[in-house]
């Protein structure tokens, strides 16, 4: 693979092309190489031959000294509030691997996730993990800004999310009114 010309920074990507937020559309199948960071220059995503980046670091996992574990008695308390889909991915050249993830607010206060994680099935009803994403990281990825609230009846999606098929990604989060609660889904 040729190495890129120049570098530019994106805003928006479409199904044929990208745009700059210098102004200038660039068709998608001209794009080589691409690196996706959160605002504190953390590297999540990657694709083509990159050179070493300056400022960036790689994606952080928060290891947890012990695997922590979820029901599917909790999730489904969960799903009450916050419905987690998955669907096909809106990037279109991703691999079969990569799929869109959305929450719904379905409950009556606004909530936020305080962390997430791809979590594997220990036996049936049961799943864990040993790491750990931020509600930082969390925000980046579902493009929120700095906002934290998820207000009743909005929706949240990260259109390309990756993992293995039959993976739950599970959701730590927290109403307004202080209710911890677990929801998720298991990826196709």
């Amino acid at each position: 693979m040729a190495k890129p010309a120049r570098w530019s920074e994106v805003y928006r990507v479409d199904a044929d092309e990208v745009s700059t937020i210098s102004g200038e559309q660039c068709p998608l199948h001209e794009v080589r190489a691409w690196f996706s960071a959160t605002p504190d220059n953390e590297l999540f995503e990657i694709e083509g031959d990159l050179p070493l980046l300056p400022g960036i670091h790689g994606l952080v996992r928060h290891q947890l000294p012990e695997p922590e574990r979820v029901t599917e008695a909790e999730l489904r308390k969960g799903r009450s509030l916050v419905l987690v889909t998955h669907g096909p991915c809106a990037l279109p050249w991703r691999d079969a691997r990569h799929f869109s993830t959305q929450l719904l607010n379905v409950g009556q206060e606004a909530f936020t996730v305080t962390s997430f994680s791809a979590y594997a099935r220990q036996r049936p009803g049961i799943y864990w993990t040993t790491m750990r994403f931020s509600a930082t990281q969390f925000r980046a990825w579902y493009d929120l800004g700095i906002e934290e609230w998820i207000a009743p009846g909005a929706r949240v999606w990260d259109p390309a999310n990756y993992s293995d098929r039959a993976t739950l990604w599970a959701y730590r989060c927290e109403t307004r009114g202080g209710l911890n609660f677990v929801t998720g889904e298991v990826s196709a």
